[in-house]
């Protein structure tokens, strides 16, 4: 839950972040995973007992390069909101008492849902996994027009029944998409195949495609 004291307002390259539309993600590297486990959940009650009306979603990444990394989230804010994040002094201190002494932190950054993204609902976020689909690309406009048909038809297809598309837009390159897709079981990872498949091969606009999974934690999770 790292918050940069000082944040820079930076636009889309596409369309300016709607109201609303804006997330946080920080990530983290557990050096004792138990340990870090039981403190995050400290951490958790620290934001409830300062009545945060935030809500922070966790997940551990369980393939790719960053398997067995910790990621948390929190999603449909304005800019506006991180002005006045709760008590951060509060927070800070308490992430030294209960986190950081098992785990490194390692980046945070912000996001902006795509106009024709669904929207990341209760329902969509507590998903058993998800797969996370980072895609690097030449020009983020054409690669927009891309993802979007892809996504839609494989939505169509019934290869899925949702999807949230992110365009990175601080804290990280912005020549990327996030793209995330709600997997009940590894099964479904058949259906996640033929959209990656899909994404593949656009001439020069799609340059690479980084794909992980994320696991859940209801119980590192608030709503």
């Amino acid at each position: 839950m790292k918050l940069l004291t000082i944040i820079f307002l930076l636009s889309s390259s596409i369309v300016f972040a709607q109201d609303h539309d804006i997330a946080h993600f920080s990530v983290w590297n557990p050096k004792q995973a138990t340990n870090f486990q039981n403190g995050y959940k400290q951490h958790l009650l620290w934001h409830k007992a300062n009545k945060d009306t935030w809500s922070w979603y966790g997940w551990y990444i369980i393939s790719g390069p960053r398997d067995g990394q910790f990621i948390d989230a929190t999603f449909g804010h304005s800019w506006a909101d991180f002005d006045n994040p709760v008590n951060p002094a509060g927070d800070e201190a308490n992430n030294e008492l209960h986190t950081e002494p098992f785990a490194d932190f390692l980046r945070s950054y912000k996001v902006a849902l795509m106009p024709f993204s669904d929207k990341p609902d209760q329902q969509f976020i507590a998903s058993k996994m998800l797969r996370m689909l980072t895609v690097d690309v030449s020009d983020i406009n054409q690669a927009a027009k891309i993802v979007e048909k892809v996504m839609t038809d494989s939505k169509q297809r019934a290869l899925t029944n949702k999807f949230v598309v992110f365009d990175v837009v601080d804290g990280g390159s912005v020549q990327q998409l996030i793209i995330l897709i709600p997997v009940s079981n590894n099964a479904g990872m058949l259906h996640m195949q033929e959209i990656q498949n899909s994404l593949q091969g656009k001439g020069n606009i799609i340059t690479g495609i980084t794909a992980e999974t994320l696991l859940f934690q209801p119980e590192m999770s608030t709503n």
